[in-house]
């Protein structure tokens, strides 16, 4: 498998988790370059993405256009190896679109993969706790929750939701959703105070065994520059990089 297509299934585990949502939500709509996906409930995944292969330009004025007119999420994201920033960044500024972030697309076979101990701290988050386990994801990252979204995937079987507790307090998360044979990593946070500890490691290290176990062939994620340190070391290979901008509200 060369890099473009595993860059490919780290923006796919993206549009999977979408995927999943939207059909709890408010729908999918897809084109033959790009996917939308609305989920009202949440931020990060009521959003557009694109497919490689269109004309960048008649792309973004397709989809500001039916932006504007409330048919389409704000959100915008595609692979820098689709659509190269030289070439589109331009055409977003004219049309009104502001950059959120950049994440690293990462990579991880999981042939021959053995399961790791797992410490007694980490444990599956009860359904019923989701919405505690959201805020305290969103208090790591320092970003809006994603609240709505998570106990609506609560009751979907692809996802696992993770957590770190010490007593009565929730000290990191992650979210494993897998499809297909691709394990998609999301929302790994740790509380600030509590990073240093080896927390996201562990909680890493038991989604990448019940990916495993769930006959993934790899796991992916869109990784922060502040995860990337840890990602490596896990044995995550850097495959792209992913834009994201945002169409602001008039």
């Amino acid at each position: 498998m060369n890099i473009d297509e595993k860059a490919a299934l780290a923006l796919r585990s993206l549009a999977d988790s979408c995927e999943v949502l939207a059909g709890l939500s408010g729908g999918a709509r897809h084109k033959e370059f790009y996917d939308a996906f609305f989920v009202p409930e949440t931020f990060w995944y009521n959003r557009v993405l694109l497919r490689p292969g269109g004309d960048g330009e008649a792309l973004v004025g397709e989809i500001s256009e039916d932006v504007k007119a409330g048919k389409l999420p704000p959100l915008l994201g595609w692979l820098d190896s689709d659509y190269p920033d030289a070439a589109l960044f331009p055409v977003l500024k004219r049309a009104g679109y502001v950059p959120v972030t950049k994440q690293r697309a990462m990579y991880l076979s999981l042939a021959g993969r053995q399961p790791h101990e797992t410490p007694f701290q980490v444990e599956a988050v009860p359904a019923g706790e989701i919405e505690a386990w959201s805020d305290m994801t969103a208090r790591g990252f320092g970003k809006p929750p994603e609240t709505g979204g998570m106990v609506l995937l609560a009751g979907a079987a692809a996802a696992e939701f993770l957590r770190w507790r010490e007593g009565d307090e929730t000290k990191g998360g992650v979210m494993l959703l897998c499809a297909a044979d691709n394990g998609g990593i999301h929302e790994v946070s740790t509380l600030q105070e509590h990073r240093g500890r080896g927390i996201a490691a562990a909680l890493m290290n038991r989604a990448l065994d019940l990916a495993a176990e769930r006959g993934c062939a790899c796991a992916t994620l869109q990784a922060s520059e502040l995860g990337l340190p840890l990602y490596r070391s896990l044995g995550f290979e850097d495959v792209g990089l992913i834009h994201n901008w945002i169409l602001p509200p008039r």
